[in-house]
């Protein structure tokens, strides 16, 4: 396996698979990495068709990322490996203006928090989800605003609750979340 490039590194980025992978330029070669704490719908997953806001997730991360050289960053979390299950890269990226990634996505509707597996930054990422959605149910004057807002409240709580388990909950706390994993 390439070895992972340095916690900080500036790379270009060669190509936008979709809304949350792309491909990076190192010194060991072309790498490909999956953005930490974001889900954008899918557009190239094998046996899956085209989710909805997937072309326009993947358009508007081409226009954020190609051609551009960004930081990687890694999560601080010991418990967050480098390495993702499909051999990826597991990294955050900074734009070249400083800005996160993962949260320009979220805040403008490209993309959800992905709180399957905790993250440091889930509690950032959740509430701009929540803070996009309640703007979207205003300006759309949706009569469901009620239960939209109850579900990210919810989701936001969960991750949570998550999140204090993994940090002070003993090996059963642990061992009970991972058999009961809730998916919101």
């Amino acid at each position: 396996m390439t070895p992972a490039p340095p916690d900080g590194g500036k790379h270009r980025v060669l190509n936008i698979i979709d809304g949350d992978t792309i491909d990076i330029d190192t010194t060991a070669g072309d790498l490909r990495v999956r953005i930490i704490g974001i889900d954008t719908p899918e557009t190239v997953h094998p046996g899956e068709p085209v989710e909805p806001g997937g072309p326009e997730a993947t358009a508007r991360a081409r226009q954020l990322l190609a051609g551009k050289t960004v930081t990687i960053h890694y999560d601080p979390n010991p418990d967050h490996g480098k390495w993702g299950k499909y051999g990826r890269l597991l990294a955050y990226l900074e734009l070249p203006d400083g800005r996160d990634f993962g949260l320009v996505m979220i805040r403008e509707g490209f993309s959800k928090a992905y709180i399957k597996y905790p993250f440091s930054r889930q509690l950032a990422y959740l509430a701009a989800e929540q803070k996009t959605n309640q703007a979207k149910n205003r300006k759309r004057g949706s009569d469901m605003k009620f239960g939209s807002d109850l579900w990210d409240a919810l989701r936001f709580l969960i991750a949570l609750l998550k999140m204090i388990i993994e940090m002070f909950g003993d090996d059963q706390d642990k061992e009970n979340l991972k058999k009961n994993n809730i998916k919101v």
